[in-house]
């Protein structure tokens, strides 16, 4: 019996397609889906290793061939727009975490393409 982990690695192979997740960006409670770090003792079933699509209603985050910061901040720039600055500015202020050349906090990360409710941006 297979589950995330087996759907994300095995169509990580552009032979089969393309691994999509799509959520909501915010949990039922209001409070953020994408967030800086996961709580210790969390199970994951995808890893910042794992080359994926990420879609909220904000965006979509083409992460597949980006290093780990740039996932971050790919993450981070289809989260909900209230949470969106804290988490760029987490990201940014890391320095375990690679940021593109010229990185500002102004600029639509690489791997990004923004959606305003109509159209992509």
């Amino acid at each position: 019996m297979g589950g995330q982990p087996d759907f994300v690695r095995a169509l990580s192979h552009k032979k089969y397609g393309t691994p999509i997740i799509a959520m909501k960006s915010l949990a039922g409670n209001g409070k953020s889906k994408i967030v800086p770090a996961h709580p210790s003792g969390i199970t994951l079933t995808a890893s910042a290793y794992d080359g994926v699509v990420v879609v909220t209603e904000y965006g979509i985050a083409d992460l597949r061939d980006l290093p780990t910061g740039f996932k971050g901040l790919a993450l981070a720039g289809i989260s909900h727009p209230r949470y969106r600055e804290a988490l760029m500015k987490t990201i940014y202020n890391d320095p375990m975490m690679t940021k593109p050349k010229g990185f500002s906090l102004d600029k639509i990360p690489p791997g990004v393409i923004l959606y305003d409710g109509k159209t992509a941006v």
